[in-house]
């Protein structure tokens, strides 16, 4: 789990990632495979994280795999002959980690206009009150809460 400080709230962010490779120079590289295209995930760069504040699962899992080292890559691969297992991500910089910072902080006003809650609904994640007030949004919000108590 990943907790960031948005507007002096602790939000936390849970999942799994499918697979994280440390190369033998210290790199680490976090991998989620996509069985969909990759139209909607082409504008993710460095310098867009979050395309806008709506993508937010790479930077999250980066934030994560940092706590094993400090040269981390975030990746989408599309593993389907359709997508051309075609690969979408970025090195996860410190000015990538600001980008997120300050996307996060436009979370409390998208949950309250309720379009963030329709856009996680559509990926099937579920939004809870947790342990010590931290929000936490994950697949399956049960996890979530076993992991937080």
């Amino acid at each position: 789990m990943v907790l960031l400080d948005v507007m002096g709230e602790q939000i936390a962010f849970a999942g799994k990632i499918d697979r994280i490779d440390r190369h033998t120079d210290g790199r680490i590289r976090v991998t989620d495979y996509k069985s969909g295209q990759a139209t909607s995930y082409k504008k993710l760069s460095e310098s867009e994280p979050t395309d806008g504040g709506t993508k937010f699962q790479l930077p999250v899992y980066g934030l994560l795999a940092l706590t094993t080292g400090n040269n981390v890559t975030t990746r989408y691969w599309y593993v389907n002959h359709k997508a051309n297992y075609e690969v979408v991500g970025y090195q996860l910089t410190d000015a990538a980690i600001d980008v997120l910072k300050a996307d996060s902080n436009k979370l409390p006003d998208r949950i309250r206009s309720s379009s963030i809650l329709r856009w996680r609904a559509r990926l099937g994640f579920r939004c809870r009150e947790v342990y010590q007030g931290a929000k936490c949004c994950d697949r399956k919000a049960n996890d979530c809460l076993r992991n937080t108590r």
